[in-house]
C-alpha cells in the first residue's frame, strides 16, 4: 500500500506539521507548494523541513512551484515510480 501524500503551501507556516501531526505522520511525500513565494511569505524553509521530519522522518519532501516549474521533474518522477 502506498503512503499518502500531503500538500502544504509556504503561506501556511512552519508550524503546521507540529499542529497537525496525524496528517503528516504517515506521509510518504510532502509537497511544499508555492516555493516561488518563499521570500514574500517569510517562511523559514529549514525549520519547516525539520518540523516535517520530526513528525514524519521517512517522508520525501518535494519543493514545488507551478509558476516556475521548480520541483516539477521530481514530482513527476515520484508519480511515474507509482506506475
Amino acid at each position: 500500500m502506498a503512503r499518502p501524500r500531503v500538500l502544504i503551501s509556504v503561506t501556511e507556516g512552519e508550524d503546521k506539521p507540529l499542529k497537525y501531526p496525524p496528517i503528516f505522520r504517515n506521509a510518504g511525500i510532502v509537497i511544499v507548494s508555492k516555493i516561488d513565494m518563499l521570500g514574500a511569505s517569510g517562511l523559514d524553509l529549514d525549520l519547516l523541513r525539520g518540523n516535517i521530519h520530526a513528525v514524519a522522518p521517512h517522508a520525501q519532501i518535494i519543493e514545488l512551484s507551478a509558476r516556475t516549474g521548480e520541483g516539477l521533474d521530481q514530482w513527476l518522477s515520484a508519480l511515474q515510480g507509482r506506475l
